[in-house]
């Protein structure tokens, strides 16, 4: 597994641990959701446009298309671990 893989792997873990104690803490799994996307965007901004800058409207259909890409990402992980086969 490369680096970068493990880094994304790791990272991604920290993140639905933190999830997990703020839900733990007594905070609504679907708050919890909303606040993690509002972050990502923000930190997306911030990654491609800076603390200043802004997306453009063809920025914000790549964030919405890579969002879309990862989130079939999961559900075809999951839904293979729900039939007990490896996804492809």
């Amino acid at each position: 597994m490369s680096t970068n893989i493990q880094q994304h792997q790791a990272m991604l873990n920290d993140f639905v641990e933190l999830a997990n104690q703020l839900k733990n803490a007594g905070n609504e799994p679907q708050l919890i959701s909303a606040a993690l996307m509002s972050a990502a965007a923000v930190y997306t901004t911030y990654v491609h446009a800076g603390n200043e800058g802004y997306l453009q409207e063809s920025g914000v259909t790549k964030v919405v298309n890579a969002f879309e890409k990862h989130i079939r990402q999961v559900q075809a992980y999951k839904q293979a671990q729900a039939q007990h086969v490896a996804p492809e």
